[in-house]
């Protein structure tokens, strides 16, 4: 008798071999060994240094990608599609893109990273085609990602043995990614906070604009760092914070009308308060 299987296998897109800026997301729903429900989205990648993202807009699609969401919209979409299935991918990198995504965007938690993860027992150095070949799963060579992930999906009802990942602790020791300072956009350790005694401590902060005082933004995206606070790359519903400078982008300030729950701080607001913490 065929064994009944209920999960949802995964498969993601990115623009960059470092399982960073994930582009693209797929998800085939599986009941009792039957596929009642597939997911696709295209996803907005992370901006890089100067003008790559622009490049790679131009390159892969246009106003497709410009247009689409960004990782945490399409990421409460995900967790809605997945419930409490467990998850089945061809291998850990589909995960590690997803949680590196989500440490990137300040997602702290996610029903999706509890759920159970089972990677399907491939041959070392066996891509998805070879497998797909060798257990007789068609396969084009020019398949979109929404058909991998049928075929990822297939291969799991045939194979049957997985690798259950750790999903707490699939991350550990991997540096989540960022385009350009890097360990800016991490959670600084407690030990290495100068002073936990102020607004951005533990906050999740994104800056938009010019500041007079900081010509490189990134001299002020160290400073809040040393705070403890959490540096978004892009506005997310993740932020506990705004600050704005001259210029600031005009999408981020019509998104802030609908977020109620966001501190906004002008550019003499956040002087400031550094200027109170500098003098204590």
């Amino acid at each position: 008798m065929k064994e009944n299987k209920t999960f949802v296998a995964l498969c993601t897109e990115s623009f960059t071999s470092n399982h960073a800026a994930i582009c693209s997301v797929a998800m085939v729903k599986v009941v009792n060994s039957v596929v009642v429900q597939e997911f696709h989205s295209l996803v907005r990648p992370v901006a890089g240094k100067g003008n790559m993202l622009d490049t790679f807009l131009f390159v892969f699609g246009g106003n497709k990608y410009a247009n689409a969401p960004e990782f945490p919209e399409v990421l409460r979409l995900m967790e809605a599609f997945a419930g409490s299935c467990k998850i089945v991918v061809y291998d850990e990198k589909e995960i590690v893109r997803v949680r590196r995504n989500c440490r990137f965007f300040g997602v702290e938690s996610s029903n999706l990273l509890t759920n159970e993860f089972l990677d399907i027992c491939r041959m070392p150095g066996e891509e998805l085609e070879e497998s797909c070949e060798c257990y007789g799963i068609k396969l084009k060579a020019d398949c979109c990602l929404l058909d991998k992930t049928r075929a990822c999906a297939g291969l799991y009802m045939k194979v049957g043995q997985t690798h259950r990942l750790p999903s707490n602790e699939l991350c550990d020791g991997l540096e989540p990614f960022s385009m350009g300072k890097e360990d800016l956009y991490n959670l600084l350790p407690d030990d290495e906070v100068t002073d936990r005694n102020t607004i951005f401590y533990h906050k999740h902060i994104f800056i938009s604009g010019i500041f007079s005082r900081y010509p490189d933004i990134n001299v002020l995206l160290s400073k809040l760092h040393k705070f403890g606070a959490i540096n978004l790359f892009s506005f997310s519903y993740t932020a506990d914070m705004v600050i704005l400078g001259e210029g600031a982008d005009r999408s981020v300030l019509g998104r802030l009308r609908q977020e109620s729950n966001v501190q906004i701080l002008t550019e003499i607001a956040l002087y400031d308060i550094l200027d109170d913490i500098e003098r204590r």
